[in-house]
């Protein structure tokens, strides 16, 4: 069949992968390329850290597992014969609650790593607490560390080497911006995947309504340095240190509740993906004192980052739901849509999976129907 894809992020193009597998005629529609979409703004680290709770929907949170054990094996096999991929030995540092209990970034259990399936995991102590600001006057005192080996996908060289190989298989890439649903009655195929993430609600004001934008900011600094390489992380930043350089991110900055305060945030134009003012000195300050007293505690001699120093910044704005991704079928005007979208922060680490699977509904309803 003839199936356009709208969205050339991660998950458009695993769309296009896997419809194009199946024998399908593919054609990815999008108003950027695929190296200048949210998901070329990532460092791509393939954890399974799932922002959604074990606890409050362990249903989601073991099929999210399953999506990242099937996207990493892609991975790996795709990376045979090519060099994307990066295994980082990393530290993520933790506090301890009001009830003592360790906890990770955005109240992930430290306890819950267990239930995963890294390579190598060590819950380390410190000798003193390093204070950690995340929020503006707002410290966290770490007091731990769990060290794990980090899956890394250099998206720099993922991306084009994947839309090559997209190419090679007969998937067509063509220029679209759609403003209004009217807009997709141009296209000439009746069926269309929309794997357009946080853009889905301009387009679909009716669907992903539990959605809403957090964005994200990843800052490139090159180095000449040899070994060892690490990841240092903590809340809302981190750093990776890889052969190409250093990655200084700052991520999971949401903007606003769990839901869109009011009808002008559901304007495309007021995304911001810029860090604010006091967001950008607290990066700073993680880049030039926090990273360099964690990194010590691990016993890791580490320099401070010049800010002064970066050559890439990339922005982005990901469409978290805490529901998980949303999948399915719906008509709308004259073409039949299958979602897939709704991945938050997570669609390098569990994309391949879920699509897979979003690709399973429609191969159900039409091609078995």
């Amino acid at each position: 069949m003839k199936i356009g894809v709208l969205g050339s992020g991660i998950i458009g193009l695993w769309t296009a992968y896997e419809l194009s597998t199946k024998g399908h005629e593919v054609t990815v529609y999008s108003n950027a390329p695929a190296t200048a979409t949210t998901s070329a703004s990532a460092v791509a680290v393939v954890t399974p850290l799932f922002p959604w709770s074990l606890e409050e929907n362990p249903e989601l949170f073991e099929t999210s597992l399953g999506w990242f054990r099937k996207t990493l094996s892609k991975f790996h096999e795709l990376n045979i014969g090519n060099d994307f991929m990066n295994v980082i030995p990393s530290f993520e540092f933790g506090y301890l609650d009001d009830s003592g209990v360790q906890i990770l970034e955005k109240g992930f259990p430290a306890s819950r790593l267990a239930q995963l399936n890294f390579s190598k995991t060590v819950i380390l102590s410190m000798d003193q607490a390093v204070t950690v600001e995340n929020e503006l006057n707002e410290p966290q005192h770490v007091t731990f560390a769990v060290n794990f080996d980090a899956e890394m996908v250099d998206t720099q060289v993922f991306l084009p080497f994947f839309v090559e190989l997209l190419k090679s298989r007969g998937v067509q890439f063509s220029f679209f911006d759609a403003v209004k649903v009217e807009d997709l009655d141009q296209l000439p195929e009746s069926i269309l995947f929309n794997c357009l993430g946080i853009f889905s609600q301009f387009l679909f004001p009716d669907v992903g309504t539990e959605m809403y934008p957090i964005r994200g900011q990843s800052h490139f600094i090159e180095c000449t340095n040899e070994p060892p390489y690490y990841g240092i992380a903590s809340g809302h930043h981190a750093v990776f240190k890889h052969k190409r350089g250093y990655y200084l991110g700052s991520y999971f900055l949401d903007k606003g509740n769990d839901t869109w305060a009011d009808e002008t945030q559901k304007n495309a134009l007021s995304l911001v993906t810029l860090p604010t003012e006091d967001e950008m000195k607290l990066t700073i300050k993680f880049a030039r004192e926090t990273y360099v007293e964690l990194a010590k505690q691990m016993g890791i001699d580490a320099e401070p980052l010049s800010i002064d120093s970066i050559w890439r910044v990339n922005t982005g704005v990901r469409p978290f739901r805490k529901q998980g991704p949303v999948m399915g079928s719906r008509k709308v005007s004259t073409k039949t849509i299958y979602d897939n979208f709704g991945h938050g922060a997570h669609g390098w680490t569990i994309g391949y999976g879920s699509t897979v699977d979003a690709v399973k509904i429609f191969q159900s309803e039409v091609c078995n129907g």
